[in-house]
């Protein structure tokens, strides 16, 4: 049933149909979508949609860039804490510094309202954890690190 139909094309669809922004990179047999989405904490929340003709779906946001090395330690201890709150997706840091989340699916079937519920429900509620835990790691994003230098 899965090789029946190209989920990255049931995904431009939805997407299309939703009225949603987005620019497209195809490279193989996959298509990544971008985007800006708006969200309560962020002025945008800017979300890639990794899609595979067989219906492997990566959902990814960047939200935080180049955390000092000085606070990863405590960004790692927010993370943790988000990650066990949120279990719908995963937080994490590389080696740069970046913060990403991520999330990732699968979908099946052919059955278009169903697709685009699953794609639909799947995609808005990933979004809203994402944008919640924007607020925790801005807050050690912006942790001052003076607090320990003494007053002239």
């Amino acid at each position: 049933m899965r090789d029946e139909i190209d989920y990255r094309e049931v995904v431009e669809d939805v997407l299309l149909d939703k009225d949603l922004k987005f620019t497209k990179d195809e490279n193989g047999n996959r298509t990544i979508f971008a985007l800006p989405m708006t969200a309560k904490n962020v002025p945008v929340l800017r979300v890639f949609f990794d899609v595979s003709e067989s219906g492997d779906c990566k959902l990814r946001s960047y939200l935080a860039r180049e955390v000092s090395e000085r606070k990863v330690p405590a960004m790692l201890k927010t993370l943790n804490q988000l990650n066990s709150d949120y279990r719908y997706i995963t937080l994490s840091i590389d080696s740069d510094g970046d913060v990403l989340a991520a999330y990732d699916f699968t979908l099946f079937g052919t059955d278009p309202e169903a697709l685009d519920q699953n794609i639909m429900t799947i995609f808005l509620l990933v979004c809203k954890v994402m944008d919640k835990c924007v607020k925790p790691i801005m807050k050690v994003v912006w942790l001052d690190d003076d607090d320990d230098e003494e007053e002239d």
